[in-house]
């Protein structure tokens, strides 16, 4: 099946393994950088103990947000994470590797962030145990962990340090030398000719995570939360929309639904959990550009740092129809992230869909 077919046709009932695999892996970009390595072939066999989302896609789920939300409870340790090792060969790779990836100047805030210390899980309760940290903790560990000074897959790095120790299998959260920050990440569908259009965008080459490459509608890690007993939402699903505020001028209003899909775990950023959303919004195209110009307007006057391309990028056009969009993962590839929420943005519009044709 073509990419044209499952991107124009997304509100029928499609998954993202078949784009994947009728691509043999080609629309994935970029591979490889400095600092971390995104090939999906190479991360779904180092952790080939534990089940992807997709046997194409190195994400596992810790648990399912959709269609039934469990019982989630938070509970906040008291102390800040402080990312540091008694292990000195990880402490001399961390602190050099950081200073390579500050010197790429692709990160620059250093704001309080959620880190998930640990969680545990039944059938009707979710208990997430999160704990203050700050952006910079990731970039000492999770956002750097293939970076070495030799050019070797068996050269010394973080994550072939982890990889000795944990095998195949991603490294526990209960491991303190992993930030592992909460990241969130949205895709939303906007409506065009009776079809549900994936609002995605295209990452600035000069950022953190996943450069250059075609992405969801909005992402971020997720920010400490003003208040000590804070609920899900408003640790994370309130920032959420904030995110979307702010890189593509989407407010609250604008959005018809909105729900968290999942919570995973990410192969490329060693087990660095993430939380997917998905939604619709009302806007239409021409309202979404309009919406996207006074984003870029903010975001100039305010000195904020763009992560994501905020003109126009193909073809004279910064919001993609679903001819333009092919094109465009066909020419830009689609990064890990994106890919995956592309996955579980039509896990949820398929039941959208299903619901509202009754």
């Amino acid at each position: 099946m073509s990419i044209e077919l499952i991107i124009g046709g997304a509100g029928s009932a499609l998954t993202l393994y078949q784009i994947i695999k009728d691509s043999n892996g080609f629309l994935i970009g970029p591979k490889k950088d400095e600092f971390l390595n995104y090939d999906p072939s190479y991360l779904l066999s180092l952790y080939s103990s534990e089940k992807p989302i997709s046997p194409s896609i190195p994400y596992c789920e810790i648990v399912s947000l959709f269609p039934t939300m469990p019982m989630v409870k938070i509970s906040i340790r008291k102390e800040q994470y402080i990312n540091t090792s008694e292990n000195q060969e990880w402490n001399q790779v961390s602190s050099i590797g950081y200073s390579k990836l500050l010197e790429s100047k692709r990160v620059k805030d250093n704001e309080e962030a959620i880190r998930l210390a640990n969680y545990t899980n039944d059938s009707c309760n979710l208990l997430l145990t999160l704990q203050k940290a700050r952006y910079h903790d990731q970039c000492r560990s999770n956002l750097i962990l293939d970076y070495s000074s030799k050019d070797d897959l068996d050269s010394i790095s973080l994550r072939n340090m982890l990889k000795l120790e944990y095998g195949r299998q991603l490294p526990p959260l209960t491991d303190t030398r992993l930030a592992n920050t909460v990241g969130i990440a949205a895709l939303l569908f906007y409506k065009n000719n009776n079809e549900y259009i994936p609002y995605m965008v295209k990452r600035v080459k000069k950022v953190g995570v996943f450069p250059g490459g075609v992405h969801c509608t909005s992402s971020g890690v997720a920010k400490w939360p003003q208040h000590q007993n804070s609920t899900f939402d408003e640790c994370f699903t309130e920032h959420m929309y904030l995110e979307l505020e702010e890189e593509v001028g989407i407010k609250k209003e604008d959005i018809v639904e909105f729900m968290p899909i999942s919570i995973c775990r990410e192969f490329g950023r060693g087990g660095k959990p993430q939380i997917f959303y998905a939604g619709i919004t009302s806007l239409t195209k021409d309202e979404l550009v309009a919406k996207r110009k006074v984003a870029a307007k903010v975001i100039k006057d305010t000195n904020l740092w763009p992560e994501i391309e905020q003109t126009k990028w193909h073809h004279s056009e910064i919001v993609l129809d679903a001819k333009t969009l092919s094109e465009s993962i066909n020419k830009y590839k689609v990064t890990l992230e994106g890919v995956a929420a592309l996955h579980f943005g039509l896990k949820y519009l398929q039941q959208h869909v299903k619901y509202n044709a009754k």
